[in-house]
């Protein structure tokens, strides 16, 4: 503080912004929306994306396991699978494996969507027993797309 002369008193020294007022100019406000608005699109896309991953995901663990399930009745089977090829709702493949439809679950309305491809074919083993193996290709699909399946191939014995 300094002393103004011809005055007895003391006065404050006012700063060189004073004058103007203080805050953010309508630039600087913009700007920001504009980051703001940016950055919030980039995560609702993020988002959708991870919501659509995870749908896939939960289907493709689903249509694993009821690929295990057909797996595990060949498994079981005294009998090596019969030479054939069946399309249809996985229901109706499984249905298809079972000896009586006593021992194939009521369908289940969440595996509606899950289409099954289900081929047994003679891999034979060359000079010593043409029916020795039997390949099972089994190809479960809920979509389109390549990417909305699976497959699995095993091989047991033949006759």
């Amino acid at each position: 503080m300094r002393r103004h002369e011809g005055l007895g008193e003391m006065r404050r020294e006012t700063p060189a912004y004073a004058g103007r007022n203080a805050g953010f100019t309508l630039i600087e406000v913009t700007l920001a929306l504009l980051v703001l608005g940016g950055s919030l699109v980039v995560l609702l896309g993020l988002q959708s994306s991870i919501v659509d991953r995870t749908l896939r995901d939960s289907k493709r663990q689903r249509a694993m396991l009821l690929s295990r399930q057909i797996l595990a009745i060949l498994e079981t089977a005294k009998e090596p699978p019969a030479l054939q090829k069946t399309n249809g709702s996985f229901h109706d493949v499984l249905t298809s494996l079972t000896d009586s439809s006593k021992d194939a679950a009521a369908p289940n309305p969440e595996d509606a969507e899950f289409e099954a491809h289900f081929e047994v074919q003679d891999v034979g083993l060359p000079e010593i027993n043409p029916n020795a193996m039997r390949k099972v290709t089994l190809k479960i699909s809920w979509g389109p797309d390549s990417i909305d399946q699976i497959t699995a191939v095993y091989f047991t014995p033949g006759d």
